[in-house]
C-alpha cells in the first residue's frame, strides 16, 4: 500500500500534544494516557482520552456557527475569524464533516481508531 502511513497509538496521541490548536483538556487527557501506557491505569486513561476527543473534536458546522459570533471575532480578531469561517464553509461544501485543524485532525484519528484504544 504505497503512500499509506500507519501510526501507533502512542504516535497518534503525541500528534495531539504537538497540535497547537488542541485545547488544554485534550492535551491533558493525551498526556495522562501516555503516562499510563503499560500500567494498570492505561485502559481508564484510554477511555478518558477517547471521550475527550469525542467532546472536543469540532464538526465544521459547529465551527461555522462559532466563527459568526462576536465572541469569535473578539477572541481571534475579525479577519482571522472570517478566514476560518470561509475555510470551514469550503470544507463543508465538499462534504467534509470535521474541522481539519491539527488538533481536530489528531483527535479525529484517535476517534476513528477508538477500537484500538478501548480493546
Amino acid at each position: 500500500m504505497k503512500g499509506v502511513i500507519i501510526l501507533t497509538k502512542t504516535e497518534m496521541v503525541k500528534e495531539i500534544l504537538q497540535a497547537g490548536s488542541a485545547c488544554q483538556e485534550l492535551k491533558t487527557a493525551a498526556q495522562n494516557y501516555l503516562d499510563a501506557v503499560g500500567t494498570a491505569d492505561e485502559q481508564d486513561k484510554a477511555e478518558t482520552l477517547v471521550a475527550e476527543c469525542e467532546a472536543d473534536v469540532m464538526k465544521c458546522a459547529d465551527v461555522i456557527v462559532f466563527m459568526k459570533t462576536d465572541a469569535a471575532k473578539k477572541h481571534l480578531g475579525a479577519e482571522v475569524a472570517a478566514g476560518i469561517l470561509a475555510h470551514e464553509e469550503e470544507l463543508l461544501s465538499k462534504g467534509i464533516e470535521y474541522c481539519d485543524c491539527p488538533g481536530c485532525t489528531a483527535g479525529k484519528r484517535v476517534m476513528d481508531n477508538k477500537a484500538l484504544f478501548l480493546a
